[in-house]
């Protein structure tokens, strides 16, 4: 028997989907520590594969116990009243079928742009102001207080509409090397995704799953290409 098709049938493949388990399982982490002494796993190079190869009931026990605590605190248990979390719970149970079915219309912000390790808005309007000559300790405190269209205007103003064009391509129509999380999202659902970024980790993240290129649509046109995609579960960009 070979050792892929033994992994198969053994399910030994299932290990490598529980990444944050694991990497929690092998850290110096007091609980995790604690657990695995408990559990009878003393001091090898990989605790989580000691346990899901010697004890897989157990290693499941601990999985679910652990994904039920993350999701608690996602949930704000613990840190929000019981009133707050009832509804964030249940806000949440709202969301498992359409998830499932791959119904929803996820919102991404700049945090799948950050997390392709691409700049955040502040720090790029930060870059494009220090190119223009302003004081950076200024412009960050106009920054802090919202002023960003403000600014972006003087700096328009100062350098011109095509420098900073050009400055926005350089810095997000390059490809980025991790797009696992926005992998994770576009996987969510089979039709629109809504987004208020510049750049094309989105796109990237389809091409890297082998899906061809999504239509794009922009948020100053008629809405009947949207509508068309939603009704028809077709992959759609609107930006």
């Amino acid at each position: 028997m070979s050792a892929g098709k033994w992994c198969a049938d053994d399910d030994h493949a299932a290990y490598e989907h529980r990444k944050m388990f694991n990497a929690w399982l092998d850290s110096d982490d007091d609980e995790a520590t604690s657990l695995l002494k408990a559990l009878g796993i003393g001091k090898v190079v990989a605790p989580s594969k000691a346990l899901f190869a010697g004890d897989r009931v157990a290693y499941g026990e601990e999985l679910e116990r652990y994904q039920t605590r993350r999701l608690e605190f996602a949930l704000g248990y613990g840190r929000l009243d019981d009133h707050w979390f009832g509804k964030n719970r249940a806000h949440f149970n709202a969301l498992l079928e359409p998830l499932k079915a791959q119904t929803v219309v996820p919102f991404v912000g700049a945090g799948i742009s950050c997390a392709a390790s691409l700049p955040t808005w502040t720090a790029h309007i930060l870059h494009q102001a220090k190119s223009a000559g302003f004081d950076p300790t200024d412009v960050l405190d106009r920054l802090r207080k919202g002023e960003y269209e403000p600014i972006i205007d003087e700096i328009i103003s100062s350098r011109g509409q095509g420098l900073f064009m050009q400055e926005m391509r350089d810095a997000f129509d390059g490809v980025v090397v991790d797009v696992s999380l926005a992998t994770m999202v576009v996987r969510l659902t089979r039709s629109i995704i809504v987004t208020t970024n510049y750049d094309r980790v989105l796109e990237q993240a389809l091409s890297t799953l082998g899906e061809p290129p999504a239509e794009l649509v922009t948020a100053t046109e008629d809405n009947a290409r949207i509508i068309r995609a939603q009704s028809n579960g077709q992959r759609a960009l609107l930006k």
